[in-house]
């Protein structure tokens, strides 16, 4: 199982969400949208197998069924009663450190190590590139010379 993990949760980490449920990536894999359903939980009849004294028939046992979001539920997600306003300023602080962390981290995620230097491409080497390829606007294929 793969688990994601928030790059701003430290040494900690925070999961974000595992591989279990469906998911849908957009832009590049930066955006991940989860699918999720309403479930019931609770409600479940146990049977040991034997007669029920006249005692606990008295006592009876609740069991109710609720209907809940899977997502939030496997989660143990809480509702939070937040404004408007704070909600903007605690988003727009969050991309904020996001943004920071991602350009401390950049070569990291680009390249895969922080030692790698990005690819250059000056005009010289668009020169090159452009005498390696030969295209036939006839046919719009591209190959060797």
């Amino acid at each position: 199982m793969i688990i994601f993990m928030d790059i701003l949760g430290g040494g900690q980490g925070w999961e974000l969400c595992s591989d279990a449920l469906p998911s849908i990536t957009l832009a590049g894999g930066a955006v991940m949208a989860l699918e999720s359903k309403k479930v019931k939980v609770g409600g479940e009849e146990i049977n040991t197998g034997g007669n029920a004294s006249k005692e606990e028939a008295e006592e009876g046992v609740e069991d109710e069924v609720k209907t809940v979001i899977n997502l939030v539920d496997s989660h143990s997600l809480q509702p939070q009663k937040i404004e408007k306003k704070m909600f903007t300023t605690l988003q727009n602080g969050y991309y904020k450190s996001l943004l920071g962390e991602i350009t401390k981290r950049k070569k990291t995620i680009l390249y895969g190590s922080e030692s790698k230097a990005p690819p250059s491409t000056t005009a010289e080497q668009k020169e090159e590139e452009k005498k390696k390829t030969r295209s036939c606007s006839h046919c719009q294929v591209e190959g060797p010379n």
